[in-house]
C-alpha cells in the first residue's frame, strides 16, 4: 500500500533508486522497500506516458484504477498523480 510517507521518500531521492539505496536512513528502510519503489516508479512512468498522450483510453483507465487500488487514500492518489508531471490528472 502506497502512503504519503513513501511518496515523500521517493521525491526526496528524486526517483533515483541508486541514490536511495546508498543514502537511505534506517527509518526509511522500515517504511519502504524496493517493491514499493518499483511500484511508484512504474506508476510515475505510466502517468508520464499518459501526459504525453501516447496511450490508449484503456491504458489510462487501467492506470487510474491501479492507482486507486494501491494508494492508502485520496490524498495519496493525488500526490502520486502530481509526481507524474505538471498535467492535472485529478480530472480522470
Amino acid at each position: 500500500m502506497l502512503t504519503i510517507e513513501k511518496l515523500n521518500i521517493y521525491k526526496k531521492y528524486s526517483g533515483d533508486i541508486d541514490l536511495w539505496a546508498r543514502l537511505r536512513k534506517k527509518n526509511e528502510i522500515s517504511l519502504m522497500n524496493d517493491n514499493d519503489w518499483k511500484l511508484i516508479d512504474d506508476l510515475v512512468q505510466s502517468l508520464e506516458l499518459i501526459k504525453k498522450n501516447v496511450t490508449s483510453e484503456n491504458f489510462k483507465f487501467q492506470t487510474f484504477e491501479r492507482i486507486q487500488a494501491v494508494c492508502e487514500d485520496e490524498e495519496t492518489q493525488n500526490a502520486l498523480k502530481s509526481l507524474g508531471g505538471k498535467h492535472n490528472f485529478n480530472s480522470f
